[in-house]
């Protein structure tokens, strides 16, 4: 059986996770795109990779993920989502973040892009917004584990 490409991008950023060295229990958290999990019963995080190779990276989300983030978020404390861009970095948002990006009025199709220059920081722009503020690659896992 072949390994799918999401695999590979889904894994890097739960090795991130591990390799703090903080005790972690993560479970799969049950999506239709199969990339959230549930890390000590009170984080839920929601992973997401473009395989492009250069900025900008662009994320889709359609109404469903959206609606399945939304659950996700009533159901934790916190909720990230995670950019997978490429094999140039991982960032993350929170739940809060991603509301300013999208907003509570989803369509079918909307998206998130991160881009930036060499060695900076992602600008983060969404359909309906932008944050205000550069992310950086250092904020994945570090928000996370601020938390636990």
């Amino acid at each position: 059986m072949a390994i799918a490409t999401a695999n590979f991008h889904y894994g890097i950023a739960l090795y991130q996770l591990l390799r703090t060295g903080k005790s972690l229990n993560i479970n799969s958290f049950p999506t239709a795109s199969d990339n959230s999990y549930t890390i000590n019963n009170k984080i839920g995080i929601h992973i997401r990779y473009s395989s492009k190779t250069r900025s900008p990276w662009i994320f889709n989300f359609t109404k469903q993920n959206q609606e399945e983030l939304r659950i996700m978020q009533e159901m934790h404390q916190h909720t990230f989502v995670i950019f997978v861009c490429g094999k140039d970095g991982i960032t993350c948002i929170e739940y809060f973040e991603l509301k300013k990006l999208l907003d509570e009025f989803y369509e079918d199709l909307e998206w998130i892009k991160l881009a930036r220059l060499s060695g900076q920081s992602y600008t983060t722009t969404g359909k309906d917004g932008k944050l205000g503020y550069k992310l950086r690659a250092s904020d994945y896992p570090k928000k996370i584990m601020e938390i636990i």
